[in-house]
């Protein structure tokens, strides 16, 4: 009987006479009592119930290493990113131009070339301030031509702060600017959603909310703190609540790359290392300038992006393929139990 009941038959019985009552669907006791039950014979009841045990045992079988393989893959996939942002990945910089017998610049060089920069447009109020370095001495060891450096060094972060949001902010279904929430920076990355609206005409002073493609974003508070995802290029967006932003110059740092290192095991818990213990994670604007950010040279930014992207693009074909069988798998769950109490009326 339970084999029975868990057939799409008493499924669909049960979903076409819900009823829905504040906001739940509930199941009257009357239509629990309507649903058609076989009754063949005691033997063939017996008959059933072997036949189907038999051929669901091999099915868990299936589907528990099918759950194996998705499980290995997350795991390998943690793997390839914390290889990456500890240089074990692809060949350093250091060690092809001394192959090639060349110069190249390393990364504390070109961090240097990042700040004398900043130095030289400088046009804030009052006088310039360095930014705050990584402490060196606290953190692990490098591949050779890299340097630790702090997200501040290399980027600008803000986020929409709570004045704007209430002085400002109205949403409305008609809007032209689709507004980021925490929602969107999932632990793989950009997630789409129904996203709210803004008139980019009412928030037209908060220049610094306007968010454009390559500009990561980073969940400051509650469950979600310290996902990170990069703003896709398909349209301009407006920055929401609980969500900061992180734009880095193009011209001297991959960000690709540095999504991925704040992505990484490595990265994950340097960010979260720094939240406070409250009721429920954060991350202020100065912790997030505070992250340590592992620089390998730009053109090993590059390299290890595309050999990441390679990798992930290997798992998000497996799993599809896993997905895929796990779905064949249910439906082949759901076709043996019609196929048996068909049978079973015919007995």
């Amino acid at each position: 009987m339970a084999h029975y009941f868990n057939s799409q038959t008493v499924r669909r019985h049960i979903e076409l006479n819900m009823v829905s009552s504040a906001g739940q669907n509930t199941v009257s006791q009357g239509t629990m009592l309507d649903i058609p039950v076989p009754c063949p014979g005691l033997e063939t009841q017996r008959e059933i119930v072997a036949e189907l045990e038999k051929q669901f045992s091999r099915l868990d079988e299936a589907v528990a290493n099918l759950q194996r393989v998705k499980a290995n893959l997350k795991r390998y996939k943690a793997s390839v990113l914390k290889a990456a942002v500890e240089g074990r990945l692809v060949e350093t910089e250091a060690s092809l131009a001394r192959r090639e017998g060349r110069t190249y610049e390393t990364g504390e060089q070109l961090l240097q070339r990042i700040l004398g920069e900043r130095r030289a447009k400088w046009a804030g109020r009052g006088k310039y301030k360095e930014p705050d370095a990584a402490n060196q001495s606290v953190l692990g060891g490098l591949p050779d031509g890299w340097t630790w450096i702090a997200v501040d060094a290399i980027a600008f972060v803000t986020k929409l702060a709570g004045f704007e949001y209430t002085k400002y902010v109205t949403y409305a279904n008609d809007g032209d600017l689709a507004v980021l929430k925490a929602e969107n920076a999932g632990p793989d990355g950009f997630r789409r959603t129904d996203f709210s609206r803004v008139h980019s005409d009412s928030v037209s002073t908060l220049t610094r909310s306007r968010v454009g493609a390559g500009d990561l974003l980073m969940v400051f508070v509650g469950a979600g703190t310290g996902n990170v995802a990069c703003t896709p290029n398909d349209r301009e967006y407006f920055l929401g609540p609980n969500i900061a932003m992180i734009r880095v110059d193009p011209a001297n740092v991959n960000s690709p790359y540095v999504e991925m290192f704040l992505r990484s095991p490595t990265g994950k818990n340097l960010a979260l290392g720094l939240t406070k213990a409250v009721a429920q994670p954060s991350l202020s604007m100065g912790n997030i300038r505070m992250i340590p950010v592992a620089l390998p040279p730009i053109a090993e930014q590059v390299r290890i992006v595309a050999e990441v992207d390679r990798h992930l693009s290997i798992i998000r074909e497996v799993a599809a393929e896993v997905d895929a069988n796990l779905q064949r798998a249910q439906a082949l769950r759901q076709a043996t139990l019609a196929k048996a109490f068909t049978a079973s009326t015919q007995h």
